[in-house]
């Protein structure tokens, strides 16, 4: 279904790729001001309704996050992978007044919304796909020294057409891209689905995967960055593209708790999360 994605590999991509983490890496440093307030950011942030991100004392027990949670008028939806965040439920439209609350529990140190993230545009001119090639990131020269082996790169986006799936099994039928290593997958897990099969919908995250790893010199699509890297398919966007910083936080907690060397992550959004860069910096 999704074979058309695994045929790009073209650089522009990732030196954009390359760009936001440079961006990103000067933005998080550690003489960077802060980024977020540790509170609830606004009516105007593009956020779940209905949820907040909320981040306890280092050490709080179960039993004193779930009753400072109770204690504020929210309800525990769900622990999150990264220590001493939880995903908590209210009633839509009094997520401020439930995040000030919890501020005033003296287990809570930080109150935030459940922030959306979306990938990012792509143009559809008809020569958009040949600029940026690869020759310009120099990459001729760097496959004398490397293409990949023995590094796992976690794709923390809508998925890849890493698999043949019956629809027994993922509830529709899912085919692995044609250009793609069979044997360079590893420990997918779908946050959208809660589930281990992190299938594209949309071709998004295929996309992305086939710029990194897509297989070389075999005369069929492009060239892959580095062809023998281990891709590790994380889903946290549903098919519309977008997808809560609860779930991106899982997902970078899954990928480093799964020895990925690299996290890519194509997608932003225009609030910064306090918990997001917790997430980062674990």
């Amino acid at each position: 279904m999704l074979a058309s994605f695994a045929r790009p590999a073209l650089a522009l991509l990732a030196a954009a790729v390359v760009i936001a983490s440079l961006v990103a890496r000067e933005l998080w440093n550690d003489a960077a001001p802060e980024l977020a307030p540790r509170a609830f950011a606004g009516e105007s942030a593009d956020a779940v309704p209905g949820e907040l991100i909320a981040g306890f004392v280092p050490g709080t027990s179960g039993a004193a996050r779930l009753a400072a949670i109770e204690g504020a008028g929210g309800a525990l939806l769900r622990d999150l992978l990264l220590a001493d965040y939880a995903l908590v439920g209210v009633t839509p439209g009094f997520e401020e007044t439930v995040a000030a609350e919890l501020l005033e529990q003296a287990a809570v140190v930080s109150a935030e919304p459940n922030l959306i993230r979306r990938s990012q545009f792509e143009p559809f001119d008809e020569l958009y796909g040949f600029q940026w090639h690869l020759p310009q990131i120099g990459l001729p020269e760097a496959w004398d020294k490397t293409t990949g082996a023995g590094v796992t790169v976690a794709v923390v986006d809508g998925g890849v057409a890493y698999e043949d799936c019956e629809p027994e099994v993922c509830g529709q039928q899912f085919a692995q891209g044609p250009d793609f290593n069979p044997a360079l997958f590893a420990s997918p897990w779908d946050f959208a689905g809660n589930d281990a099969h992190a299938n594209d919908i949309d071709g998004h995250g295929t996309h992305v995967a086939s710029i990194i790893a897509e297989a070389t010199h075999n005369a069929i699509g492009g060239a892959g960055i580095a062809e023998l890297a281990t891709i590790m398919p994380v889903r946290v966007l549903a098919p519309d593209g977008a997808g809560s910083v609860a779930d991106v936080i899982d997902g970078i907690v899954w990928a480093a708790d799964h020895n990925a060397q690299v996290i890519n992550l194509t997608f932003g959004g225009v609030t910064a999360s306090a918990a997001e860069r917790d997430a980062v910096d674990y």
